[in-house]
């Protein structure tokens, strides 16, 4: 009950650190575009965020 209480304020940090880490490193359409999936993505899908952090990398990696 009480991490439920807690995922909105989660997502809202999540999206608020996205958007400055996106303003300060994306500067293509690709990291833009792996930034806003990724941002979409954890919120709809309840996994760690390091496997977030991880599958980004990995996809970043692969498009440069």
């Amino acid at each position: 009950m009480f991490r439920r209480a807690f995922r909105p304020v989660t997502g809202g940090l999540w999206i608020a650190s996205g958007i400055i880490i996106a303003a300060a490193t994306d500067h293509g359409a690709a990291p833009l575009g792996i930034t806003i999936a990724v941002g979409v993505l954890s919120l709809v899908i309840d996994i760690s965020p390091m496997w977030w952090c991880l599958l980004a990398g990995v996809a970043g990696a692969l498009l440069a």
